[in-house]
């Protein structure tokens, strides 16, 4: 019999907590510096961009005050 109750108090998805550090790294005041993505195309990069992209349509707008490149 499989143990499924250890996950259903769990409020968050592992997912959900890389892109909510994420966001709260960028929202954080300490350091200003800019974000640089690099992007290859591969496995590793792909999830890194997406975890980045969601965590940058979390952040509302007017928070956005860093920048955010990709190469």
């Amino acid at each position: 019999m499989k143990n499924t109750t250890a996950y259903q108090f769990q409020p968050m998805t592992l997912w959900e907590n890389i892109v909510a550090d994420i966001k709260a790294e960028y929202l954080s005041d300490t350091q200003r510096y800019p974000w640089i993505i690099g992007f290859s195309g591969g496995k590793d990069s792909t999830l890194v961009a997406q975890a980045v992209l969601e965590a940058m349509l979390a952040v509302t707008s007017s928070d956005r005050s860093r920048t955010v490149a990709h190469a």
